[in-house]
């Protein structure tokens, strides 16, 4: 069964959006949108759980909290076929 991953640009190298629990992708849901004559564009659902939500610490919040901004570029990569499915911000 193919499964998605989602990776953001850190300014530097692409990141996988894992969550803080043994490395597990964040993704729980990815729709792409691809109309003849129009951009594609993607809605991604992804987990972002705390390791202490009731914590004072930074494990307070989750690892995604600050990774994504209104134009932060990002990518949607199927994972038997390496087939790059969305990239844009």
């Amino acid at each position: 069964m193919a499964v998605s991953i989602v990776e953001y640009w850190n300014g530097s190298a692409w990141v996988q959006a894992d969550t803080n629990v043994a490395a597990k992708s964040a993704v729980i849901r990815v729709e792409i949108e691809d109309k003849l004559g129009n951009p594609r564009a993607a809605n991604l659902i992804l987990m972002n759980p705390s390791k202490e939500p009731f914590g004072s610490g930074a494990d307070r919040y989750g690892p995604l909290t600050d990774k994504f901004g209104d134009f932060t570029p990002v990518r949607v990569i199927e994972t038997d076929s390496k087939v790059v499915l969305f990239a844009g911000k």
